[in-house]
């Protein structure tokens, strides 16, 4: 949509030009976000900018590139399967190696296979759950445990005494061998003697206690075993 602003020729583009192109953008990288992105300036989403016509500079930010690779080449089409790290913009990226190949390039097609512990395969469509009869039922059936989206955390178990204070919001005690495993004010998952999730820790080094950071009320036992830190 819009005036364009720039042609090049694709023609005699390879595969290994590709290739080549992209390892530019492996690693920490700066990259520049596009105009039609949620960041704000002056007080100002960039989308509503873009759509009301108006460029403003932005400032490059740190990205992280982990992997590449090239899935279709069939050109002026190149479908391409990246891994990244947090705030990394894939039009920023389209735009940027079409830059570096001379042709320029824009971002055609977006799909989000994993983000977290989550991931497009166990995806469930909408259309499909408006077709049971039964759509609470339905919806109640893919919900997953609150911890899911927490598995990137280590985690520890908690005495019968301990979750009492805890459920309280007041911090507990760990053992001295939780020094060794526990980074300051590192964040852990906190789990009953029967698997049931309680709450969100970090852990205060200097008083080797464990306090609240975030607690749960739930009813059903999580379906994640906890680990043996005490």
């Amino acid at each position: 949509e819009g005036e364009i602003t720039k042609e090049g020729d694709y023609s005699g583009i390879t595969l290994d030009d590709v290739d080549r192109a992209l390892e530019e953008f492996h690693g920490l990288i700066d990259q520049e976000p596009p105009m039609y992105s949620a960041l704000k300036v002056a007080g100002k989403r960039l989308y509503e900018l873009a759509r009301a016509g108006i460029e403003v500079e932005r400032e490059p930010r740190k990205v992280e590139i982990a992997r590449t690779e090239v899935l279709d080449f069939s050109l002026p089409i190149v479908t391409v399967k990246v891994e990244s790290g947090r705030g990394a913009y894939m039009r920023s990226l389209a735009h940027d190696l079409g830059k570096s190949l001379g042709c320029y390039a824009y971002l055609d097609r977006l799909v989000r296979l994993k983000a977290g512990p989550f991931t497009s395969d166990d995806s469930v469509r909408m259309a499909d759950l408006e077709s049971d009869e039964d759509s609470s039922e339905s919806v109640s059936k893919h919900l997953l445990p609150v911890d899911f989206a927490l598995l990137d955390m280590k985690s520890v178990e908690v005495s019968k005494a301990a979750e009492r204070f805890l459920k309280n919001g007041q911090a507990i005690n760990a053992s001295p061998q939780t020094a060794a495993t526990a980074g300051y004010m590192e964040k852990f998952r906190a789990y009953d003697s029967d698997g049931r999730f309680l709450a969100v820790v970090v852990y205060d080094k200097p008083k080797n206690q464990w306090k609240p950071y975030k607690v749960f009320q739930l009813d059903s036992p999580s379906i994640f075993a906890p680990a043996h830190v005490r």
